[in-house]
């Protein structure tokens, strides 16, 4: 599986015109994965804490607590990516998917495509049932943590990252409940008779940040542009209030909208949740308390509308034109706050067309500092060690009263 999945990255990169930068840092990071973190782990035995990984890996799906996917919630999930499949077609051109993601879709998704095109509930049922150690939530944060699970050394590796990520979120939150459901499979650290993923540390971090930023309001709007998964949805409901007024609203492509739709579904069975196609796609109706829509319907939301926008890495790896479009929509709907963490690369992209996809960095994502200002940026907070080939910075942008 892994050999030819670099197999096919190696001849799209060799397309792209950007094989030689990525076998650099395919080997930088290989040195950091296999060698270099887990010396560090087994030399450093003050970092050691008593973790159950074993128990934490094993196959969930044949436990009575695994929550299952229901039949009905899967015809639901699509019917709104068909339904997105075909509008995405008419979608403005800012919204066409180029670059690193066209890439990624290409590689990682042919499966969970080919089984929502063709309605394969059976096979949809496996996937959903089986999300955080699918192939399509490489990158998600998902996948990523079970393939390690399964590599040389990789043990060692999960114990240092969940060991760094759980220090920081007690840091922050003190030691307050952290959650994870018995949804997708999921694959982690044994933590107080519960599977917590090490991404799951970082969710739960940021979802506290965005809470401690809204916690004035007695209502809450939250977009997040990217959302992967779901996980940091499911960190940021569980943290909030049960007040119903909370509104979280979730854009991403219509492929990883279908992952996202099955996981929140099956995690919180008490949530209204709209898909695209059962409702309006607003900040302010009273028919969902969450919403996961496609990419290209966010010009929907109203003016002044979201009290915090968030995106983390995807700005700067999607093609500029469309980075430079969600900004316009984060300019013209935010009334509080613009948070947001990306990667200093430039990257490039030769598209099948001849056309070159750029990116653009996340110190160039700056809103109208006429509207908004700078409270904070700092080096990323979290990071896999093999991450390092890529600086990023948080920064969080606050909208003027006026």
């Amino acid at each position: 599986m892994e050999f030819k999945y670099l197999l096919k990255k190696i001849k799209i990169a060799w397309t792209s015109e950007s094989l030689g930068k990525r076998i650099i840092v395919y080997i930088r990071s290989q040195i950091l994965i296999y060698f270099y973190i887990p010396l560090i782990y087994l030399t450093q035995s003050k970092n050691k804490l008593s973790l159950n990984l074993i128990d934490g890996y094993k196959d969930q799906r044949s436990m009575n607590d695994h929550v299952k996917i229901k039949a009905d919630q899967i015809v639901r999930i699509i019917k709104a990516y068909k339904l997105a499949k075909n509008d995405e077609k008419n979608s403005p051109l800012e919204y066409k998917i180029r670059g690193l993601w066209k890439e990624w879709i290409s590689v990682n998704f042919k499966e969970l495509i080919i089984a929502l095109e063709t309605e394969n509930l059976e096979c949809l049922s496996k996937l959903f049932n089986n999300i955080i150690r699918e192939q399509f939530t490489r990158g998600l944060g998902g996948y990523d943590e079970w393939n390690r699970y399964n590599c040389l050394f990789g043990k060692s590796y999960l114990k240092y990252v969940w060991i760094d990520y759980y220090k920081k979120l007690i840091n922050l939150q003190g030691n307050n409940e952290i959650n994870f459901p018995k949804v997708g499979n999921p694959c982690g650290i044994i933590f107080k008779k519960k599977i917590i993923p090490y991404e799951s540390l970082r969710h739960a971090y940021r979802a506290e940040e965005i809470k401690n930023c809204l916690i004035d309001l007695k209502k809450r709007a939250i977009v997040e542009i990217g959302g992967g998964y779901g996980g940091l949805g499911f960190q940021l409901i569980s943290k909030l209030d049960k007040n119903e007024n909370n509104k979280f609203i979730l854009f991403d492509i219509p492929e990883v909208v279908a992952i996202s739709s099955a996981f929140l579904i099956t995690s919180l069975p008490n949530k209204k949740i709209n898909l695209y196609g059962e409702g309006p796609i607003s900040s302010t109706t009273k028919d969902f308390e969450i919403g996961i829509f496609p990419h290209f319907t966010i010009d929907n939301l109203e003016n002044d509308s979201i009290d915090l926008f968030y995106n983390s890495c995807s700005f700067s790896e999607m093609d500029l034109a469309s980075s430079r479009k969600y900004l316009s929509i984060i300019e013209r709907c935010c009334r509080k706050y613009f948070m947001h963490d990306n990667h200093e690369n430039d990257l490039s992209f030769r598209q099948i067309d001849g056309s070159l996809s750029k990116n653009i960095i996340g110190s160039k994502l700056v809103p109208d500092l006429n509207n908004f200002k700078l409270i904070y940026k700092k080096i990323r907070t979290h990071g896999l060690p093999e991450d390092k080939s890529f600086v990023s910075y948080e920064y969080l942008y606050e909208k003027f009263n006026k």
